[in-house]
């Protein structure tokens, strides 16, 4: 990790990228101050913290990120979690030390009095009574090599293998929801013979999955058995059954037994992160009543065996109350062969259902329908989405030349991943070159954008981006790059240096990138050391497939034909949302649909991947719509990649209940208020088929 020192702040940069900035109320360094001790587990998750960077010094306060505080008081070992209910926390003179769970995370140790307050928009600040001695200590996981089992060519090797993905935390309470239980899992890597490294044992949870020994089985079952700790049991020509403290749970064979895998996880996940509510890390949030209605004690669950919970759960109506639940965020398609297999405890850091890759034929009437469907601007069409009659829709006339692509059969979640052969719609394409790739840009190096103008007719969305990276420069420390007009040498060079985003302005052909001398094919480019791109010029689909296969992480491309317009709004629009914190797939989906054919633009690579951090880890959704009098506000925090925490808006004059993250949760206002209420957004807002930015929003309004 980088540390830098700031006038009234220190950041800290780790090797993912993420930002954290501390501000200080004076700062006098070099004080004799307390130490954080090597083995407190101030958060209940049993790790030490390791002394990456530490600094001491005397100030009369401190300012954190949005995010949780959990505290310990040494000297009564009182633990509590700082509530967002709460606007002001006064602590006593003690000893105590503080876990901000920021990434990188942040701990601060001192001994004296003072308070917590938190302010509208929604930043804390620590303020001491007097200017007091004090240790800041910043701690993170990414980037640390994990442990590796190996395994070979047998599907016994592989169930052997799943169970032990969950020894990467020994926690067993409903506390498992959090994502953080779910960092840097234990890995997976093709050899000889099955091994694994002294010390890793699967977890003794009272829970077996028994499933027929194929491949495809432990695939479709790899979150559940990573999730519940299970044993896996191969029996040959057996019912797939999922055996819970000796009853068995009848799942049925494929493609059966996959929906009813994601289906119990679902359940047992979501019942789990309201029982985690009677422990001393969580909040209680806006569903839990509904565990006392489907006869379910929060003080009981959160002591139980994992065995005795899901068992509960199972036996639980929940059914009758499952609409009431959030969407799952992601689903994952993976054909199942064991090099795929080497990807799977990259994917279960956001624990997606797993299902098996399906698709139909898609001809060129339904691409066109299925593309305008998605758009945000659909709903003010009247005439035939078939049969497109002005004139700036007429490119629509052309068939798909670029790419054969497939309508997939896709599975019960908001984002989709394909790991599998075709090339589907409405999911980002993968392959496992991508999350091998992930380890090579850990390094404490300023973010690194080059943006590339090969179109002058373009000019606009260039202008347009390079604003919105450098809005972003100094918070995030980013380094900007501006190049125009450049030969196919220079711009295999581009590729070729270490950069983290390239986003590319041009056109392409079947030959490859345009430049001033003609075309770069990425296949002449030796090795991508280029983290993530954008190449936003028609149909450059295979240049991005090509430079994840030689070493990026992910980036955005188009199928097909694009208008330089359309192209110029998914643009500007993108650039600004992965420097806000957004994953590629995330951005890319709120960017494209501003357009009438967002299906013309997909994510390849890793589609989970963030390039920056938001404070607010997962930055929120915001869907605005008028009706007469009022306004009506929908807000998310769903993401890819995180699933199990809690979020919280702040708007003056509602209750200020916690919701877990996906959950959807909706605000009505009077049209007078509602510009108070942008003040406290920071993210995009939807309205009227357009992305708008609160000041933006505020100017319209």
């Amino acid at each position: 990790m980088e540390l830098q020192r700031e006038s009234d702040a220190f950041r800290v940069i780790d090797a993912a990228k993420n930002t954290v900035r501390i501000g200080t109320d004076g700062w006098d360094g070099g004080a004799d101050a307390p130490t954080v001790t090597d083995a407190i587990s101030v958060g209940g998750d049993n790790s030490e913290v390791d002394p990456d960077i530490s600094v001491s010094g005397t100030t009369g306060g401190l300012e954190f990120p949005q995010t949780a505080v959990n505290v310990v008081r040494l000297d009564t070992d009182e633990r509590f979690r700082v509530s967002t209910h709460q606007d002001r926390v006064l602590f006593e003179p003690g000893s105590y030390v503080l876990r901000i769970d920021s990434e990188p995370r942040v701990y601060v140790r001192f001994d004296g009095s003072g308070e917590i307050n938190r302010h509208a928009r929604g930043q804390i600040t620590l303020s001491l009574s007097d200017p007091t001695p004090l240790t800041i200590r910043f701690n993170s996981d990414t980037g640390r090599p994990g442990d590796q089992i190996t395994v070979g060519s047998s599907v016994e090797d592989v169930a052997r293998a799943l169970p032990l993905l969950a020894a990467a935390t020994d926690c067993t309470t409903p506390d498992r929801t959090w994502p953080a239980a779910r960092k840097d899992p234990v890995g997976i890597r093709l050899g000889e013979a099955f091994d694994r490294p002294d010390g890793l044992e699967p977890l003794d949870t009272g829970v077996e999955l028994v499933v027929p020994p194929e491949l495809r089985y432990l695939v479709a079952s790899a979150s559940l058995v990573s999730y519940l700790g299970a044993d896996v049991r191969l029996e040959q020509d057996c019912t797939p059954t999922l055996r819970v403290g000796g009853e068995p749970h009848r799942l049925g064979p494929l493609p059966e037994f996959q929906y009813e895998v994601a289906s119990t996880l679902r359940r047992t996940f979501y019942l789990d992160c309201l029982a985690r509510e009677a422990g001393p890390h969580a909040e209680r949030v806006s569903l839990s009543h509904y565990l006392p209605e489907l006869g379910l004690d929060a003080d009981w669950l959160y002591e139980a065996p994992i065995a005795d919970r899901v068992q509960a759960y199972l036996n639980a109506p929940f059914d009758s109350v499952t609409e009431e639940f959030p969407e799952w965020n992601l689903s994952m398609y993976v054909e199942p062969s064991l090099e795929n297999v080497e990807c799977l405890p990259y994917f279960l850091e956001g624990l997606p259902f797993f299902f098996l890759p399906e698709s139909e034929e898609l001809d060129k009437a339904e691409w066109i329908s299925l593309s305008m469907d998605d758009s945000y601007q659909h709903g003010d069409q009247t005439a035939d989405p078939r049969e497109p009659t002005d004139e700036t829709f007429t490119r629509l006339q052309r068939e798909i030349s670029n790419v054969d692509l497939v309508k997939p059969v896709l599975g019960p979640s908001r984002y989709h991943g394909w790991l599998g052969d075709d090339v589907p719609i409405d999911v980002f394409k993968t392959f496992p070159e991508a999350y091998e790739n992930r380890q090579k840009y850990l390094d404490d190096s300023p973010i690194s954008v080059v943006a590339v103008l090969n179109n002058a007719d373009m000019r606009e969305e260039h202008d347009a981006a390079v604003e919105r990276y450098e809005q972003q420069a100094d918070a995030l420390n980013i380094d900007i790059e501006v190049r125009e007009n450049i030969t196919s040498a220079e711009l295999a060079r581009v590729f070729e240096s270490r950069n983290d985003l390239v986003h590319f302005i041009g056109h392409s052909d079947e030959d490859g990138l345009e430049c001033a001398d003609g075309f770069l094919s990425i296949s002449s480019v030796s090795e991508s050391n280029t983290q993530t791109f954008f190449l936003n010029a028609c149909g450059s689909y295979h240049e991005g497939v090509g430079l994840v296969r030689k070493g990026s992480v992910a980036g955005g491309v188009t199928f097909e034909a694009v208008t330089d317009s359309q192209a110029a709004k998914v643009g500007t629009t993108f650039a600004r949302l992965m420097v806000s914190g957004y994953s590629m797939e995330r951005a890319l989906d709120k960017a494209r649909q501003q357009v009438m054919t967002p299906k013309d633009y997909a994510v390849v690579g890793d589609g989970t991947h963030v390039l920056t951090q938001s404070d607010a880890i997962i930055p929120p959704g915001h869907r605005l719509s008028e009706h007469d009098d009022e306004c009506v506000l929908e807000v998310t925090q769903m993401t890819p990649r995180e699933k199990g925490g809690e979020g919280q808006e702040r708007f003056e004059g509602f209750d200020l209940d916690f919701h877990l993250n996906a959950q959807r949760r909706t605000y009505r206002f009077a049209k007078e208020d509602l510009s108070a209420a942008t003040e406290v957004i920071e993210n995009p807002v939807l309205f009227d088929g357009q992305l708008y930015w609160s000041d933006e929003l505020r100017e319209l309004l």
